[in-house]
């Protein structure tokens, strides 16, 4: 049914690779979540929470590296107690807010988006989970073919389907010991891999003004599919994936299981787990107030 919907997404959807560290470890975590190329100026769509990541990154990285400098300077003290040292550090953790689970260093790389980045302005919208990037290149833009986005309501029923960039399979990361730091490399060439799930619209959400801001999906939307198309058999755009939330079904059920020997009932609660998505009319009136061209259509 989404075969060659999912070839139309394809044109223009692309991974976000993110990898990040947390202090005092030299494991790489990989992420990925997903965004769109709008149009042929290479402005880029995806969620609100995923782009804070790529701009807060510089400032990351950049606390990070003041807090080598001066980590390095209290290690190069001469005739330094133990004790002494160990408070100083602990001082400089506290000065930056540093712990064991505190990320250190982000990264991030949008594959086949544009060469030549220079770097991008950005606007977020001030209360759905959407976010748009418009960038300044001296390079190509790696699109020619654009989304189209849905102009009319989205209904109770309706069969859609989301795709995007779970699982974090990509391995083209490293860490550098000789400088500390996290990289992408060209190790892996298969990149991130679509994971297609389908569902039909459950649930919409209005605001104040009876619009429809937001739906719900009978199928959860997964991790690193955030930011990717909601759309239709024909490849056309009703929504973007941003969350999902667990819902609960306020029944409990009981089973059966062996227990050192032991036949016991086990009590469970019942969950169901939904996608969210921000409804296509309201990116469109988003790309309109902030400037970015687009393609609309209406229709059922």
């Amino acid at each position: 049914m989404y075969v060659n919907a999912h070839k139309v997404i394809e044109e223009f959807t692309r991974p976000i690779k993110l990898i990040s560290r947390k202090l005092n470890s030299t494991e790489v975590i990989p992420n990925c979540a997903t965004g769109l190329i709008v149009n042929d100026e290479g402005w880029f769509l995806t969620c609100k929470h995923v782009g804070e990541l790529m701009i807060l990154n510089n400032q990351i990285n950049s606390n990070y590296n003041n807090y080598r400098n001066e980590l390095i300077a209290i290690e190069n003290i001469k005739n330094l107690k133990s004790n002494q040292r160990k408070n100083l550090i602990k001082n400089l953790n506290k000065k930056y807010n540093y712990n064991s689970e505190k990320t250190i260093q982000i990264k991030y790389n949008i594959g086949k988006w544009v060469t030549g980045l220079v770097d991008f302005k950005w606007f977020a919208h001030p209360t759905l989970d959407i976010m748009l990037f418009k960038p300044n290149f001296t390079g190509s833009l790696n699109c020619t073919k654009f989304p189209i986005f849905f102009s009319g309501e989205v209904m109770v029923g309706k069969s859609l389907c989301k795709t995007g960039f779970p699982f974090s399979s990509f391995t083209n990361f490293q860490y550098d010991l000789a400088t500390d730091d996290i990289q992408f490399n060209s190790s892996d060439t298969r990149g991130a891999v679509y994971f297609a799930l389908d569902g039909i619209v459950s649930k919409r959400f209005e605001d104040t003004n009876g619009n429809i801001t937001s739906f719900q999906m009978g199928s959860p939307g997964i991790k690193g599919q955030s930011g990717g198309p909601i759309f239709n058999s024909n490849g056309i755009i009703y929504g973007i994936q941003y969350a999902t939330i667990i819902l609960d079904l306020d029944f409990k059920s009981t089973k059966k299981i062996k227990l050192k020997g032991k036949d016991i009932e086990k009590e469970e609660n019942a969950f169901m787990y939904a996608g969210l998505g921000v409804a296509s009319t309201e990116v469109i009136k988003y790309m309109d107030l902030v400037g970015c061209k687009y393609e609309k259509i209406w229709g059922k």
